[in-house]
């Protein structure tokens, strides 16, 4: 069962790391490092090591990894390849710190995973949400629409209980700012003129 558990959680990174898969479900072509960074029981002092592997795509799925070790994370945030750092911008475990950090690169890729990104704080969202690139505008206006569906039913749900079991982890109330400030920050989002330019949700 142990096993079963861990290629599971091994092929579900794989697949946020875009790498394809073989016949077996195991990585086309990887090296032995990917396979040891990409793997459950790897040891911290190991993933440490892993973190500073002369592979790009090794460093990448470190940053990746949903347990990735918050200090590590803050590292892989200032990695010289943008695909290391939009591994880290995408990470549910992401610091606000890292986050304040990563919303000025220069670079789409991980401009656009940082605005995916559910446990960062709505005003990044925000920021990213006037960028002077379009495509980068585009993805945030469309996570700034999605998260005031989202608070909207999550306001609504809560006054009867609790979140909806596949609400949780959409809001994150696991962020380390809070569930109840991202939805202030998505109401008064909605509240104040922002002329965001091209593409502005007009509300409902």
């Amino acid at each position: 069962m142990a096993g079963g558990d861990g290629s599971s959680w091994t092929r579900a990174l794989m697949a946020s790391s875009g790498v394809a898969l073989g016949h077996d479900n195991g990585p086309r072509h990887a090296s032995a490092e990917w396979v040891e960074a990409s793997t459950q029981e790897t040891p911290l002092r190991r993933l440490q090591e892993l973190a500073s592997c002369r592979e790009i795509a090794v460093r990448e799925v470190v940053a990746r990894r949903p347990d990735c070790p918050m200090g590590l994370l803050a590292t892989l945030a200032h990695d010289a390849r943008s695909e290391v750092r939009a591994g880290v911008a995408g990470n549910p475990r992401i610091t606000q710190a890292v986050a304040e950090h990563l919303v000025a690169d220069k670079d789409p890729r991980v401009l656009k995973a940082l605005s995916r990104n559910h446990a960062i704080p709505v005003g990044l969202v925000q920021r990213l949400a006037s960028h002077k690139k379009d495509d980068v505008r585009r993805v945030a206006l469309r996570q700034l629409q999605e998260r005031m569906e989202l608070g909207s039913a999550a306001a609504s749900s809560t006054r009867g209980g609790d979140l909806p079991f596949e609400l949780r982890d959409r809001v994150s109330p696991a962020a380390p700012w809070g569930t109840s400030q991202a939805l202030r920050g998505i109401e008064s989002w909605a509240d104040v003129p922002h002329g965001l330019g091209r593409g502005a949700p007009t509300g409902a």
